[in-house]
C-alpha cells in the first residue's frame, strides 16, 4: 500500500494508521524516513510493516488523502477528493464519504452519547494509534 496525506501526521495520517492497524494488527516495525515539525503538527515519510503487509506513508501537498493498492496488474485507489486524475482509466477509484464525512462523524458521536449503534474508533484503538504516532515523532533519523 502507498498512502499519501497532505496535512499533518496527527491531523491526517493518524486516520490511515488507525485504519491499517485495524485491518492488519499490531505493526512489527516502523521505519521513519523523514520527519519535520510544522507550526502545529509534523510532516513525515515512514513505513509501517505489519505481519504480511508493508504500508508506505508519504506527506505530499499534491495528493489529498489517498491510498492505493496494487494487485498484480490491477491498481485500486481510494481518494477523498472524488477526482479521477488517471487519464488512461487504468486505476479503479473507490469513492469516499467526501463532504458528508463531518456529518457522519457528528451523527456517530450523537449515537454514542444516545447509547445507539455507532461506528467510532474505540479508546483502545485510539491509544494504539497514539503510541504508533509517538514512535514516529520521536524517531532518531
Amino acid at each position: 500500500f502507498n498512502v499519501f496525506y497532505n496535512k499533518g501526521l496527527i491531523v491526517n495520517a493518524t486516520h490511515f494508521i488507525n485504519f491499517f492497524t485495524n485491518l492488519f494488527g499490531k505493526p512489527n516495525m516502523i521505519d521513519v524516513r523523514s520527519i519535520k515539525m510544522t507550526k502545529k503538527d509534523f510532516k513525515s515519510n515512514f513505513i509501517i510493516k505489519y505481519s504480511n503487509v508493508i504500508v508506505n506513508f508519504y506527506h505530499h501537498k499534491k495528493y489529498r488523502n489517498t491510498f492505493e493498492l496494487k494487485i498484480e496488474k490491477k491498481k485500486f485507489k481510494f481518494c477523498a477528493c472524488h477526482k479521477n486524475t488517471d487519464k488512461k482509466g487504468k486505476i479503479k477509484y473507490i469513492k469516499s464519504f467526501g463532504n458528508n464525512l463531518n456529518l457522519i462523524m457528528l451523527k456517530n458521536i450523537y449515537n454514542f452519547f444516545s447509547k445507539k449503534k455507532f461506528n467510532l474508533c474505540s479508546l483502545k484503538d485510539a491509544i494504539t494509534t497514539h503510541r504508533i504516532v509517538e514512535k514516529i515523532k520521536n524517531a532518531k533519523i
